[in-house]
């Protein structure tokens, strides 16, 4: 209270936000405490975050498996997101991503090849690369293309047997996709994904203002 100026019961609301986010928690009697690893991944909605990044926020050990990349044609509604002209080729990535060895999400990753032909990246060298970065956006970056923006539609969906299998799960459990079009500062799309995160694994935030006076 005296370091920050604030009062007792903006301290005491802080620190309860905390505790519902699983970053601290409390002790009858003995205090508050930092926890050592939070309980889920904190996608605040606000923020674009990829997947590496949150398991690292957490204080997690990113890992990958199932890696596979290959060339395909884009459907229609692929090649309008990405702002191509139909069945044009993309690479397309698929992992199962891991924090400390537990398997917490399946993406799938298209990006066009003619970003990357531009640069010389073959899916050879992709797949050495992602092994080496695992970040997608941090690879993308190195050759100069910075996702500045995203959007996102978030909705629970039931996992088909494949990705059932890759998350140790139950055929048909529930869980969260996020459908994503990331976007340079000049607007040009660069990479369409989609992210199935088991729904235990990721929470999201979202800053709601209002409702306030209504005169």
């Amino acid at each position: 209270m005296r370091q920050l100026g604030v009062s007792r019961a903006t301290l005491r609301h802080a620190i309860s936000i905390l505790e519902e986010e699983g970053l601290v928690r409390r002790r009858q009697g003995h205090g508050t405490f930092v926890v050592e690893q939070v309980r889920s991944l904190q996608n605040n909605l606000n923020q674009n975050f990829g997947v590496t990044d949150l398991i690292e926020a957490a204080g997690w050990q990113p890992g990958v498996r199932d890696l596979e990349i290959a060339i395909e044609l884009a459907d229609l509604m692929t090649a309008q997101r990405l702002s191509l002209p139909p069945r044009s080729r993309v690479h397309v990535i698929r992992r199962t991503r891991l924090a400390d060895g537990r398997p917490i999400a399946c993406t799938v990753d298209m990006v066009p090849v003619s970003l990357l032909v531009e640069r010389e990246i073959d899916p050879a060298a992709l797949q050495s690369l992602l092994l080496e970065e695992q970040s997608l956006y941090r690879l993308l970056a190195r050759f100069g293309l910075v996702v500045h923006h995203g959007l996102a539609t978030i909705q629970p969906v039931g996992l088909d047997a494949a990705m059932s299998k890759a998350l140790e799960l139950k055929t048909g459990a529930l869980a969260l996709l996020m459908d994503q079009v990331d976007y340079t500062a000049e607007g040009e799309p660069v990479v369409l994904s989609r992210e199935y995160h088991p729904k235990d694994v990721l929470s999201v935030q979202v800053y709601r203002k209002g409702p306030g006076p209504r005169w």
